[in-house]
């Protein structure tokens, strides 16, 4: 566990573990998609609420819910076999359109992972990815891969990590190896409960956001992408900073990130008065560019009719890695480094702290 100098914990969620590796089950209608299986063995961003397919939670009494792996492909891919004799459930989709209707089936639960095969009729897999990735339905934490016939170049690494992408996959799969790696990816979700919320911000609390900061770490190592760190800490520079003017304060910092941050970073309060943000993709001078925006949104914001907000000072620190795969700091170092050049910022009276040489 590591905390920062406020004090705050910014660790990994404690809850139990409550996941299950796939199990078997009875056959399942799902209309809208091929669902055919046999029996076998073994928008980060804000915080964002849905239905969720959870393989380890059941009702008291009932069957875990076997894992539902949605593969998009023109063809049968015989990776789809391979995950069924795992004990997984494949949903098939044949083109981009069938796999976004799928998706938003308000009649069935989301699928618990998706795996876009490049080459469909209608649309390109990291398009399609990123449909799927904004779909209203889909649960921040489901995992996407794209299978890609080569290996992706800088751009496609960079798209995909803007689409959410987990990882790219390399023809040919190996099924018993993407079996165990969707079992751990399923595991660890299960084990973390589900996003945690603050309830004055609609932003994830501590224990939220670490845990959005560990997936998106893993995604900008896979994508060999930056990743950047930045903490933000508002107060009130005109007046008595009461009770109705805090609240109005948080208020206004937690729209800004809402409308002024990127859908693939993962925002959170994690003190009484600070915010921060993990931006997988952005590296010092997009942290730099990041905590500009956000300050001019946060300053020369305005309070409700008749009701006007409270003058405000926002002061920000950042920290950044130029690639994730690379570097010895894991999320918790990140915001460490990031709170102290916040603490820098506020001690100059500077807006922007940056990192440490």
């Amino acid at each position: 566990m590591c905390l920062s100098e406020t004090g705050t914990a910014f660790a990994p969620h404690s809850g139990g573990n409550s996941g299950h590796a796939p199990m078997s089950s009875a056959p399942v209608r799902e209309p809208a998609i091929d669902t055919t299986y046999v029996q076998g063995g073994p928008r980060h961003g804000a915080a964002k609420h849905g239905p969720r397919a959870v393989g380890g939670a059941r009702a008291m009494g009932s069957a875990p819910r076997t894992p539902h792996v949605l593969v998009v492909s023109a063809r049968e891919h015989p990776v789809a076999a391979a995950l069924e004799q795992h004990g997984y459930i494949v949903l098939r989709a044949r083109t981009g359109a069938a796999a976004a209707a799928a998706v938003n089936d308000a009649q069935q639960a989301p699928p618990d992972a998706l795996l876009v095969i490049d080459g469909m009729p209608d649309v390109e897999g990291l398009v399609l990815a990123q449909r799927l990735r904004d779909a209203a339905r889909l649960p921040p934490d489901t995992p996407i891969f794209v299978v890609a016939p080569s290996p992706p170049t800088v751009p496609q690494h960079r798209a995909a990590l803007r689409a959410g992408v987990c990882e790219f996959l390399l023809e040919p799969l190996d099924g018993d190896h993407l079996a165990a790696k969707l079992a751990s990816r399923l595991l660890a979700r299960d084990a973390g409960g589900g996003a945690v919320v603050d309830p004055a911000t609609g932003l994830y609390d501590v224990q939220g956001l670490a845990r959005c900061a560990r997936d998106l770490t893993r995604r900008a190592f896979n994508h060999r992408a930056p990743l950047a760190c930045v903490v933000l800490a508002p107060e009130v520079v005109d007046g008595a900073a009461d009770d109705a003017a805090v609240a109005q304060v948080l208020t206004r910092v937690a729209k800004a990130l809402k409308t002024s941050g990127r859908q693939s970073d993962a925002f959170g309060r994690i003190g009484p008065n600070e915010f921060a943000i993990i931006a997988p993709g952005s590296d010092a001078q997009g942290a730099m560019t990041l905590a500009a925006r956000l300050l001019q949104a946060v300053e020369g914001g305005t309070g409700e009719p008749g009701d006007p907000a409270p003058r405000v000072r926002l002061h920000a620190g950042y920290d950044a890695v130029p690639n994730a795969r690379y570097a010895p700091l894991g999320p918790e170092d990140l915001l460490a480094r990031a709170v102290r050049a916040l603490r820098r910022a506020r001690a100059s009276g500077a807006s922007i702290g940056a990192p440490a040489d």
